[in-house]
């Protein structure tokens, strides 16, 4: 089983932020990687964090209403990560998928400038992209395996605007997508053998010399199609007898074909950002276009409710229709820029990664047995080279100035593919020596363990060896403790006798102070009742004397009432007389005078 096949579950933030209603695949999905690029030029960092765990990354999204979201993949490659850490995270399970029959697809996504075409496709001896190096891989396990034949055909196309064009043979342009018992084709593809990753890179950079770049605000060579680089691999069991006397009574063989998709996607982008105008700005809508049905094709596959994919709405979506949860391994890697100039188009590529990690795969070997078919396919693959051969060497003989200079250019390919070869191979080189060295490794700790357990077997002796002798010790010092035990239980029963009879007198003793306790407390219930009687009668008395008091207070303070009553009715009886006797007076001195 694969690295692709132990991948974790889709975590439950990636679907909690997916932002559609899905169901969590219960089989094999797709495997989504996230690759985070520096800030480059005037971009300012701080985008994005990724987390130690190497599957969580937080980005954070400046004024938003939310000020960060995070994402859950099954993994995030930082600023740090290498060209090789991106192959074996998200692209090596797939090759060793299709070596043994499936069909595996790597997908590319993000905005434009994130770093999709660099990922895939570079070829500079410093930065191997994946496509060469899954081709190094194919040809290394070709290599490595002495019991099957091989065959191995390379074919190159890009969708750009919808038209479908073979950058083997650019003068076939505007093929169609047909549909047959092996899946999803193209019509007419020019399909080249290949025998080496030598070849495999010649071809690369042939088609990319006829494949749609641009400058753009955004990127200075950015691509304006989707490309699609297709590996066909046909394994078939080497015979026992090359030369069998009956061609016609060969045994029926079993040939695995697996196929091996590597999609670049051309990058989304918004206008007002890239600046882009006239041609540009319709290539722009038209890459927007397809990827937004990609997007809805991604959301039906996640969700199982909706019984309608819109595959045919793109040839895009249409090519990569067994890609997007059909007979096929995926992998999907989401290139972000660490920007914060660039967090929304970074958020809708992370949202675009949570749903596709939704997406429910069920890739099957394809095996075959009828060889006469695939000799006839090809046979005609090889009708098809030699006229293609003719017409090459008519056109070369035409042009002998073009051919040298061609010639000139593959020298210089050649150099270049010789770097990258011996690149790739210090890369395996120094691979299987780190493999030579954690080997010694654990073959030394092997020695070291077995070492230990001899130690520890010679230990395990002596310490029998001491429990022996502690055992007989034990069983001496157990009857020594036997007979000092009886002695115990003898002086035992005479404590517990004489303790009862000692509870026996307490007891006795307990209950005649219990009899004295009760008869003191009688008493004293006794005298409490006649000393409350005797206060209650003295408070009575006390009561009848205060109000005996009262009483004579009240009728002193009647008396003397009655006595002011009596003085002011005397005084105001002199006061009514000396005032008639004085007015008496006055007039008797008026009269007098």
């Amino acid at each position: 089983m694969s690295d692709y096949e132990n991948s974790p579950k889709v975590p439950r933030s990636a679907r909690r932020l997916s932002g559609v209603s899905v169901t969590e695949p219960s089989g094999e999905r797709v495997k989504v990687v996230v690759r985070v690029r520096p800030p480059q030029g005037e971009e300012t960092g701080g985008g994005c964090d990724v987390e130690r765990s190497g599957r969580r990354l937080k980005l954070h999204r400046g004024t938003a209403t939310q000020p960060f979201s995070e994402f859950d993949f099954d993994q995030v490659l930082d600023e740090s990560a290498a060209q090789a850490d991106v192959y074996n995270a998200a692209v090596k399970p797939i090759v060793e998928d299709v070596m043994a029959g499936y069909n595996g697809t790597i997908m590319a996504y993000g905005q434009t400038g994130a770093g999709k075409t660099f990922t895939l496709s570079s070829i500079q001896p410093d930065a191997i992209g994946m496509m060469p190096r899954a081709a190094a891989e194919v040809f290394n396990a070709v290599a490595a395996d002495p019991l099957h034949e091989y065959a191995v055909f390379m074919s190159y196309i890009q969708i750009y605007m919808e038209l479908i064009q073979d950058l083997l043979q650019p003068q076939n342009e505007n093929m169609q997508i047909r549909e047959g018992a092996n899946g999803v084709f193209v019509e007419g593809v020019h399909e080249t053998e290949v025998r080496s990753t030598e070849d495999c890179l010649r071809l690369l950079q042939m088609g990319d010399r006829n494949r749609v770049f641009a400058f753009t605000k955004l990127n200075a060579h950015s691509s304006r199609s989707h490309a699609i680089v297709m590996l066909t691999v046909i394994k078939r069991q080497r015979l026992a007898d090359p030369d069998w006397p009956d061609a016609e009574a060969l045994p029926v063989q079993r040939m695995k074909i697996g196929k091996l998709f590597l999609v670049d996607l051309a990058g989304s982008e918004r206008l007002k950002k890239s600046r882009s105008t006239g041609l540009r700005a319709t290539e722009a809508r038209s890459i927007n276009l397809s990827l937004t049905t990609l997007g809805m094709c991604i959301n039906a596959r996640a969700d199982p409710t909706r019984p309608h994919v819109p595959f045919r709405d793109s040839k895009l979506t249409r090519l990569l229709q067994e890609a997007l949860g059909g007979n096929a391994k995926t992998s999907l890697v989401i290139a972000v820029a660490n920007a914060k100039e660039h967090v929304d188009e970074s958020l809708q590529s992370l949202q675009f990664g949570s749903r596709a990690m939704h997406v429910a795969t069920a890739a099957v070997v394809n095996e075959h047995a009828d060889l006469k078919l695939v000799n006839a396919e090809l046979a005609s693959a090889m009708e098809q080279h030699i006229d293609s051969g003719g017409i090459l060497s008519a056109s070369l003989l035409a042009r002998q100035e073009e051919l040298e200079s061609a010639n000139a250019r593959l020298r210089g390919e050649k150099d270049a593919h010789a770097q990258i070869m011996a690149n790739l191979n210090a890369e395996r080189e120094a691979a299987e020596a780190e493999q030579q060295r954690k080997l010694q490794e654990h073959l030394a700790a092997l020695q070291a363990e077995k070492q230990q357990s001899k130690q520890l077997e010679q230990q395990l002796q002596r310490h029998q060896t001491d429990a022996q002798d502690l055992i007989k010790a034990h069983r001496s010092e157990k009857k020594a403790l036997q007979s000092e035990l009886s002695t115990l239980r003898t002086a035992i029963g005479t404590a517990e006798a004489e303790k009862d009879q000692a509870l026996s007198q307490l007891q006795k003793e307990h209950d005649a102070l219990q009899q004295q306790h009760n008869s003191l407390q009688a008493q004293m219930r006794k005298q409490a009742r006649e000393e409350k009687e005797a206060a209650n009668q003295r408070h009575v008395r006390q009561v009848a004397e205060l109000e005996a008091r009262l009483k004579e207070m009240q009728d002193t303070e009647a008396q003397l009432q009655q006595e002011m009553e009596r003085c002011q009715s005397q005084y105001q009886e002199q006061l009514h007389e000396t005032q008639v006797s004085a007015l008496e007076n006055f007039a008797l001195v008026g009269c007098s005078h």
